[in-house]
């Protein structure tokens, strides 16, 4: 996955002006969150990552298209669902920008956020699943934390490596002092809380939020399990039921 929100230079971020700019001053944001509702049905958003003309990874399979498939799928299953009210950031098809993601969630009164990718390593080795929840400190950090635990646990038991710690890791953006980002990887046992910000999408919107690595795309084995069009039904089932349990109701069969 391109790091949603910053350029790369030279193995250093530089930060981008559409991820951590744009949101407006004085509460701009917040003034557009709907007030949550206690009891289903709960409104989920669902973010398929990149889109546009911005196709993210590409190897053995494009980025863009398959967080669509997925993200298809999952809504199906909880639109099927009377808990829940799927709602989407963006459109297939449709580009849009990290803030503009977190503001359409918001908008549409998200209780639970789940942003989908695909990962691509430059050594062609890597494989396996991971996740990234909001991070310690953070408002949302605890329910977050809870629903990538859930997600991770799900991808687990249906046979997919789970890298670092179980599964769910910490991204931060640490400050070089010239303006550019140095992206820095923490595994979930490290809860100190630094003073860094993490994806912008999970920064800007107002509910628990995950951003999940659904496999490598530049693996071949990895891409045929979980990016084939019955991957990614596969994956869509684990968020659904992850879904279900963050939420304590009984998934459909």
């Amino acid at each position: 996955m391109c790091a949603a929100g910053f350029l790369w230079s030279g193995g250093r971020a530089l930060l981008s002006t559409f991820a951590f700019g744009g949101v407006g001053g004085g509460g701009g944001v917040a003034a557009l969150v709907q007030a949550k509702k206690e009891g289903p049905p709960y409104t989920v958003a669902i973010d398929p990552g990149h889109g546009g003309i911005d196709r993210g990874a590409e190897y053995y399979a494009v980025e863009s298209d398959v967080t669509e498939q997925t993200a298809d799928a999952l809504f199906a299953l909880l639109e099927a669902d009377e808990n829940y009210t799927p709602v989407r950031t963006r459109q297939n098809g449709e580009g849009m920008s990290v803030a503009g993601r977190a503001e359409s969630a918001d908008r549409q009164g998200a209780e639970l956020f789940l942003s989908i990718h695909f990962n691509y390593d430059e050594t062609y080795t890597a494989y396996g699943f991971e996740c990234y929840p909001q991070t310690p400190g953070s408002e949302y950090y605890d329910d977050a934390m809870r629903f990538a635990s859930l997600i991770a646990q799900g991808m687990g038991d249906q046979g997919q490596r789970l890298r670092g710690e179980a599964g769910v890791r910490y991204i931060y953006y640490e400050e070089n002092g010239d303006g550019t980002y140095t992206k820095v990887l923490r595994e979930a046992s490290d809860t100190a809380v630094y003073d860094a910000q993490t994806f912008g999408v999970l920064e800007y919107v107002h509910c628990p939020a995950v951003l999940a690595e659904q496999c490598f795309l530049t693996s071949e084995s990895d891409t045929a399990a979980w990016a084939s069009a019955e991957g990614c039904q596969r994956a869509a089932r684990v968020y659904y039921e992850a879904i279900c349990a963050y939420f304590g109701t009984q998934p459909l069969a």
